[in-house]
C-alpha cells in the first residue's frame, strides 16, 4: 500500500509561513522549523519571555545555541491538547530506513519551576511550555511542548503549574494542523499489536532501552513501519534579522551514479549564502552527521565506504540558522567470485563458476533441466525450490543446483482421496480432495470441505513434494502438505491438511483402470446399508441404504437415501486395492458423511464394508431430527446381480418388521416373496411392498395397526445377507424397517 504523504500542507501558502521580521522588543524570537525527509512542513515563530521566565528561557537558548536540538524529532502528538519535542535526536533525518533508534538529548540538568514567577502565563493554545516528570515541581530540562488548546484548567495547577515560556506570534494555522491528527491519520501507535508484529523497535543508544512512542507524529495516513523521513523532525533558528534563505549547494564529486573502486571517497562540492555559510555537513546512508573541511568551498574524504550503493545528504547551514539539503548517489564496484555447482544432469545460465561480481549488485541465476530431469533445488547461500534464482552478490557467495530424473510420467494421472482427523473425525476438519497430476509434477484439481468447494493448482518438487495455502475465506487460510509417491508402489499422495486449530491426515489414490487394457475387477453393481448408530443420542434410528455402481475404470456412483429423510449423489473412484473414498456434502454444507470404504468379495457376508461418520448440524427448518447429530455407523454392502426367473432374494416366507422412532409400539407384518419378485402381505394391518429388480430397492407403506394413516418407506437388499433394510418415515424421526425371514 502506497503511503498518502502530507503534501498538501507544504502546497498550502496559509501554512508555510512567509517570513517576517526580527520582533521590536527585548524578547528573544525562535524559529521552529518542522520537516519531515527534506520537506518543508511549516514554521512557528516563537517570543520567549526573557524578562518573566528568565531561568527557563536561557535553559532552553543553551539548547539552541549548542546545536543539542539538531534533529529532534516530534515525539508525541494529542491532538486538541499538546504537541511536544525536545526529548530524541535522530542520526539521519534524511533516512529511508525503518525507525529503529533514537539519542536521547543530552541535558544541562534540571531548572526550577518559574510558573508563578512574574507575569502569570497559562497554557492556553499558542503557547510555549516545559514539560516535568509528574510530582517533581522542579524537574524541566529540554522537553519542550506547545498547547493545542486551552490546558489552563489542569495544566496550570499540576506539580506547581507547566511554565509557559513563550508564545506564537506567527505560524498559528500550522500548529492548528495538528489538531486534524487522529490515530493512523498521521498519529502511530508503535506499541500497537500491528507495530510490534511487523516493525522494528525503537531502541535508544547507550542503554539498548525500547522506547515505546505511543503517539508517534508521522508525515503518511494509515498504518506502516515508520522510517526516519517520515517523521517530523525540528530545526531551531533564532532569528538574528531578515535572513531565511538556505545556503545553495552544489556538489562537485563524486558524479551522479558514479562506479567507483575507490574505499576511500572524496566528497566534495561549494556553499553559496546571501550572509555567510556556518558549516557543511555531510551525512551517509543512515550514518551521523560528520562536518565538512570548509565552507564556501568544502570537502570530506569518506573512509571505508561499504561496497554497493551509497547515499550521502549535503546539509549547509548559514549563520542564521537556515539550512539546505542536496543529495548524492555513487556505487562502490567491489567484484568478488561466484561459486557455482550442480548436481544431476542440467546447467546453469545467468552466470559462469568463478565469474567476478559486484558485491550488492542484483543477479538472477536459472536453473535448466537436461531432458527427462527436473531441476529440485537451489542450495549453498540461498535454498529455493523456483528455477528462477534472483539474489543480491556477497563475499563468498555460491549456490549448488540440485537436477533429479524426471519421475512423473510413471505417476502421473487422477488422485482422489479424503483428509480428517484420525483421533476424532470431525466435520470442520474432514474433506475431499481430487487432483490431476501432469508428467512433469503440475497439478490441479479441488478440494471439498464444510460445503465449499476451493480450486487447487502448483507443482510438486522433483522429490514429490509440495506445499500449498488453500484459502477457504479472509479468515482462514489451511496448509496443503502431499507427498507423492514416485515409485508408483502404493500409487498414492500422503500428507496433511492443517489449520491453526487441527490437523488431518490426507490420503489420495491413484486411479489405475483402463477399461480395454486394465479393467477394474470389481466393475458391478451393489447395494448397501448403513444404521442405526445405538451409542448416539439422538441419532437416526432408520437404517440408510442405497446403491454403488463401478464401472470399468474403476469410477464409482453412489446414490443414498439416508434416514433423516435427505438424499445423496457423489461420484468417486475405487483404487487398486479397492479404497473407495466417500465423501458428501448434505443440505448446503450443515451435514456430512465420511467414510473410507474398503471392497473385498472374498467375505462371507459381505463386499464392501467400513465406517461412516454422519455429521448433522442442528436444522431448525428440517422436518426430521431438526436438532441434529453425530453418528458412527458400520457400512455393509453386497454386489447385486438382478433376477431373471429367480427371486431377489432366497426367500418365499418373511418377515417386514418396524421398529423405534415416532411408532407407537413396534410391529410385524408377514408377507410372501413370489418368483415375480411381487410381495402378498399376509397381516392385518394394510402393507404394500415394491422391489425394483433390477436395482435392488425396494419401496411401500404400512399402516401401524390400530393407526388411520398409511406411512412410506423406503430401503436396500442384501443379497450376500439374503435380507433388506430401510427407514419408515415418523413426524420428526424415522423408524428401523428390516425384511427377513421370520
Amino acid at each position: 500500500m502506497k503511503k498518502t504523504f502530507f503534501a498538501l500542507f507544504c502546497l498550502l501558502t496559509g501554512l508555510v509561513v512567509p517570513a517576517q521580521a526580527q520582533s521590536t522588543n527585548t524578547n528573544s524570537v525562535v524559529r521552529f522549523r518542522l520537516l519531515y525527509g527534506g520537506n518543508r512542513y511549516g514554521d512557528i515563530d516563537v517570543e520567549l519571555f526573557d524578562q518573566d521566565k528568565p531561568n527557563t528561557v536561557s535553559n532552553f537558548l543553551a539548547y539552541v545555541q549548542t546545536r543539542r536540538y539538531d534533529n529532534t524529532i516530534l515525539s508525541r502528538l494529542l491532538p486538541g491538547f499538546a504537541v511536544q519535542g525536545g526529548e530524541y535526536t535522530v542520526a539521519n533525518p534524511f533516512s529511508t530506513s525503518p525507525f529503529s533508534l533514537v539519542t536521547r538529548i543530552p541535558t544541562f540538568g534540571d531548572i526550577t519551576n518559574e510558573f508563578a514567577s512574574s507575569t502569570l502565563r497559562s497554557n492556553v493554545f499558542g503557547t510555549l511550555a516545559m514539560a516535568k516528570v509528574p510530582g517533581n515541581p522542579d524537574s524541566a530540562n529540554s522537553v519542550w511542548f506547545f498547547n493545542l488548546a486551552n490546558n489552563s484548567t489542569n495544566l496550570d495547577t499540576q506539580d506547581g503549574g507547566a511554565t509557559v515560556f513563550g508564545q506564537v506570534k506567527s505560524g498559528q494555522n500550522v500548529l492548528t494542523s495538528f489538531n486534524g491528527f487522529g490515530l493512523n491519520h498521521g498519529i502511530l501507535n508503535t506499541t500497537s499489536s500491528f507495530h510490534t508484529f511487523l516493525c522494528a523497535p525503537v531502541h535508544r543508544s547507550g542503554d539498548n532501552a525500547i522506547i515505546p512512542f505511543s503517539d508517534l507524529p508521522v508525515a503518511y495516513d494509515g498504518q506502516f513501519c515508520p522510517t526516519y523521513a517520515t517523521l517530523f523532525t525540528v530545526q531551531m533558528i533564532q532569528l538574528r534579522g531578515p535572513d531565511v534563505v538556505g545556503p545553495k549547494i552544489t556538489i562537485t564529486a563524486p558524479a551522479e551514479n558514479a562506479s567507483l573502486t575507490n574505499d576511500n571517497v572524496l566528497v566534495r562540492g561549494t556553499a553559496i549564502d546571501n550572509v555567510g555559510v556556518a558549516s557543511v555537513r555531510v551525512y551517509l546512508n543512515t550514518n551521523s552527521a560528520i562536518l565538512a573541511n570548509g565552507t564556501n568551498s568544502w570537502s570530506l574524504t569518506l573512509t571505508n565506504v561499504p561496497p554497493g550503493t551509497n547515499t550521502i545528504d549535503i546539509e549547509a547551514a548559514d549563520i542564521a540558522g537556515n539550512s539546505t539539503r542536496l543529495s548524492r548517489s555513487w556505487f562502490h564496484s567491489v567484484r568478488v567470485p561466484l561459486t557455482l555447482l550442480t548436481v544431476g544432469a542440467g546447467k546453469i545460465t545467468g552466470a559462469t563458476n568463478g565469474q567476478l561480481l559486484e558485491l550488492t549488485r542484483p543477479y538472477t541465476l536459472t536453473a535448466r533441466p537436461d531432458p527427462g530431469n527436473l531441476f529440485g533445488v537451489w542450495t549453498g547461500s540461498l535454498t529455493s525450490a523456483e528455477a528462477v534464482l534472483k539474489f543480491n552478490m556477497e563475499s563468498n557467495a555460491a549456490f549448488t543446483a540440485i537436477f533429479a530424473t524426471n519421475l512423473f510420467p510413471y505417476v502421473k494421472g487422477v488422485y482422489n482421496g479424503l483428509f480428517y482427523d484420525t483421533n476424532q473425525v470431525d466435520q470442520q476438519s474432514s474433506g475431499f480432495i481430487t487432483l490431476t497430476l501432469g508428467d512433469l509434477g503440475a497439478y490441479s484439481g479441488k478440494l471439498l470441505r464444510n460445503g465449499r468447494t476451493i480450486r487447487i493448482s502448483g507443482s510438486f518438487s522433483a522429490d514429490g513434494g509440495e506445499t500449498n495455502a488453500v484459502a477457504f475465506s479472509a479468515a482462514e487460510t489451511n496448509q496443503l502438505l502431499m507427498q507423492v509417491d514416485l515409485t508408483g508402489s502404493s500409487d498414492q499422495i500422503t500428507g496433511s491438511v492443517t489449520s491453526q486449530l487441527w490437523r488431518s491426515e490426507l490420503i489420495l489414490d491413484r486411479a489405475v483402470f483402463l477399461a480395454k487394457t486394465n479393467p477394474a475387477p470389481l466393475a458391478g453393481n451393489y447395494t448397501f446399508l448403513w444404521g442405526p448408530d445405538t451409542n448416539a443420542v439422538p441419532g437416526a434410528e432408520g437404517v440408510s441404504s442405497g446403491t454403488l455402481k463401478v464401472d470399468a475404470k474403476g469410477g464409482v456412483t453412489m446414490k443414498a437415501s439416508l434416514a433423516d429423510n435427505t438424499s445423496l449423489t457423489l461420484k468417486t473412484a475405487v483404487s487398486k486395492n479397492g479404497a473407495l473414498p466417500v465423501y458428501g456434502s448434505l443440505s448446503k454444507g450443515l451435514g456430512t458423511v465420511v467414510s473410507w470404504l474398503m471392497f473385498d468379495t472374498n467375505l462371507p457376508d459381505t463386499d464392501v464394508s467400513g465406517l461412516l461418520s454422519w455429521f448433522k448440524k442442528t436444522q431448525p427448518a428440517s422436518k426430521i431430527y431438526p436438532g441434529g447429530f453425530t453418528n458412527e455407523v458400520m457400512v455393509v454392502g453386497s454386489r447385486f446381480t438382478a433376477p431373471t426367473t429367480n427371486r431377489v432374494l432366497n426367500l418365499t416366507n418373511a418377515m417386514i418388521g418396524f421398529t423405534n422412532g415416532n411408532l407407537a409400539a413396534d410391529f410385524a407384518n408377514d408377507v410372501t416373496l413370489g418368483p415375480d419378485q411381487r410381495v402378498t402381505n399376509n397381516s392385518t394391518n394394510a402393507l404394500t411392498v415394491k422391489i425394483q429388480k433390477t436395482s435392488g430397492l425396494f419401496t411401500g407403506s404400512v399402516t401401524p395397526p390400530g393407526g388411520r394413516a398409511a406411512r412410506s418407506f423406503k430401503g436396500a437388499l442384501l443379497q450376500k445377507q439374503n435380507r433388506g433394510a430401510g427407514f419408515l418415515l415418523g413426524t420428526n424421526r424415522t423408524s428401523q424397517v428390516t425384511l427377513e425371514e421370520p
